[in-house]
């Protein structure tokens, strides 16, 4: 019975080569998303340099004469930086703890620490700044919302 049938006919073969609109749409939607993320992603970084910057600072400052004062000071510094001046420069003790802490999601610093901070504004100089707080400081920076 197969003898009979005769010779099989083979189909063409089949292409696979994107020549259909829908292959260039689709291609072109990846483009554009990849595109988009890699401008997202790039104002990101931008956006985030002064948080670099800060840690970087923070480094160098945290071992000098007064280092508390001086990460207090950056501390601010990046607060007014995005919050503005008229809402934080005139914060002190409790209330700038209240503040580091309501821009944050972890709302780690205390009130001894705020204490901390307003005495130093009268000292000399400090002994060197306590472990816990600068964690918490680089915490801070990298971590405060916008």
């Amino acid at each position: 019975m197969i003898q009979d049938a005769g010779q099989l006919i083979e189909p063409p073969p089949v292409q696979f080569s994107p020549v259909t609109p829908g292959w260039y749409v689709s291609g072109a939607l990846l483009v554009i998303l990849l595109a988009v993320l890699a401008v997202l992603l790039i104002h990101r970084y931008l956006r985030n340099r002064y948080r670099r910057q800060a840690l970087q600072q923070l480094e160098t400052i945290a071992a000098g004469p007064q280092g508390l004062y001086e990460v207090n000071m950056l501390m601010k510094r990046i607060a007014m930086r995005n919050y503005g001046r008229d809402a934080v420069a005139a914060l002190r003790g409790d209330e700038w703890v209240d503040f580091l802490n309501s821009v944050w999601k972890e709302a780690a610093f205390t009130p001894e620490e705020g204490k901390a901070l307003s005495d130093e504004l009268y000292r000399e100089s400090s002994a060197a700044v306590p472990a816990a707080f600068l964690d918490k400081s680089k915490r801070w920076i990298k971590g405060h919302r916008r």
